[in-house]
């Protein structure tokens, strides 16, 4: 790997900065080394938080953080709107590193009354919610308002994204709306963001040695993204039209085998199921869990069948069919057209904005892990990291695992080995939020 110092050479000189193990920190993050937030013997921005000293003038973190402010520059004319500050609710790459960095894990962490309200005062971080434009509840607007109330009850700003998966589309509607008032979001920072299912695909392991193809589903979190982004929207547009092709096949296949089951595509998709509580869409063409969704969809079906020993059959037809999906494509979500981690981080940093991280590392489905051993998931992340990831979503809110042992020391020994191998790695995180208050899933 080749590394060079942040600055000139001259630059270096005349601060009498030398290169050495413990001194300068080779991020590759281009600042100025006199500016009075950065420590000159690390070239981090030291103590920059806004929950803290409240947010900065835009003029003042266009100079701290030139990366960003070319960024709002493409989104404001994406929007064709000519004064940039109308955006200065949005976050770019650069700044919201440097706020991930000067985090805590309480900062990720409502601790919720019985009413669903946060009791936690440290709580100002929610970076994974999901809207009507994927598989949540929430209406966009509700969304940016719930937040705003929240940050003006507190007397500071709240971070937050929205990352629908595999679509743009209730992102760009929030920038919309705070380019169109952005006093009224005034305590918002908001990070344009998209939860883009993937794939992983050990090399190490051969289909002869498994017996079928092997992948592993999961999903990765796009960070300060464009979401105009014209090469990005074209390649989610091409992962829908391959999805409903393959939804259809699948459909089509049933439906001719078993006409009784008078199975509709249409039908599919108006049927909704409960997630906490919450009633989302049975599935949707960028749902991570479309395959399982198809399944669960036709299994409905074949109970409505009477006769006990065609319904058996029904159900050990829809049983063989989806292992041998599985089998086929490596892992039960991955579909024809999944990328893998390293054409996913290549086309969501494009256009040179945005960074990449890995959603709920403790979650990620380790179909047929045993067949390979423990240290499955240290590979995928290590993989990631070489192939341009920066973040793990190491603060995620997982779900009754307070009472889980067993899976609370499963999370704590992914975040330790983070910790330890790459330590640079940044910890993001949120609470992936379904239904229609910001604090809880």
């Amino acid at each position: 790997m080749n590394i060079r110092p942040i600055g000139t050479v001259s630059t270096i000189k005349q601060n009498n900065i030398k290169k050495n193990k413990t001194g300068i920190n080779f991020s590759g993050r281009l600042t100025s080394l006199v500016n009075p937030l950065l420590n000159t013997t690390n070239t981090r921005i030291m103590n920059y938080n806004p929950f803290i000293n409240g947010i900065m003038p835009i003029e003042k973190r266009d100079k701290l953080f030139p990366k960003d402010e070319k960024y709002r520059r493409e989104l404001a004319n994406s929007l064709g709107i000519t004064d940039q500050k109308k955006l200065a609710s949005i976050v770019g790459h650069q700044e919201l590193k440097e706020i991930l960095k000067n985090s805590k894990p309480s900062n990720f962490n409502p601790m919720l009354d019985e009413n669903g309200y946060p009791t936690n005062p440290d709580f100002c971080i929610n970076l994974h919610m999901h809207t009507k434009y994927s598989d949540g509840c929430f209406e966009i607007k509700d969304l940016l308002e719930q937040a705003q109330q929240y940050a003006e009850k507190t007397s500071r700003p709240i971070l937050i994204s929205i990352s629908d998966h595999d679509t743009l589309e209730g992102t760009k509607e929030a920038i919309k709306l705070i380019a169109g008032n952005p006093e009224k979001y005034d305590k918002i920072l908001f990070v344009p963001s998209i939860e883009l299912n993937a794939k992983y695909q050990n090399p190490s392991i051969t289909r002869a040695e498994v017996g079928h193809n092997y992948a592993f589903q999961l999903e990765l979190l796009g960070y300060s993204i464009n979401p105009f982004n014209p090469k990005l929207n074209a390649f989610i547009e091409e992962l829908k039209d391959s999805n409903s092709e393959i939804v259809t096949q699948i459909l089509d296949v049933f439906q001719e085998e078993y006409p009784e089951l008078k199975i509709s595509i249409e039908e599919a998709k108006s049927i909704k199921k409960s997630d906490n509580g919450n009633r989302t869409h049975m599935f949707y063409l960028g749902s991570s869990g479309i395959i399982d969704d198809i399944k669960s969809y036709l299994h409905s079906k074949a109970d409505s069948i009477t006769d006990k020993t065609k319904k058996d059959e029904i159900r050990a037809f829809i049983n063989e069919y989806f292992e041998k999906y599985r089998q086929e494509y490596g892992s039960r979500n991955v579909m024809p057209k999944t990328p893998n981690i390293k054409e996913a981080i290549k086309i969501l940093k494009s256009d040179g904005f945005g960074f990449v991280g890995i959603a709920h590392p403790a979650k990620i489905d380790l179909n047929g892990a045993k067949e390979i051993g423990n240290s499955s998931l240290k590979k995928i992340i290590s993989d990631f990291y070489i192939w341009g990831g920066n973040a793990i979503e190491y603060n995620y809110q997982y779900p009754g695992a307070e009472n889980n042992k067993g899976y609370t020391d499963w999370i704590n020994s992914i975040n330790e080995f983070c910790d330890t191998k790459y330590p640079c790695i940044i910890k993001a995180g949120g609470i992936d939020n379904h239904g229609t208050s910001i604090f809880k899933r």
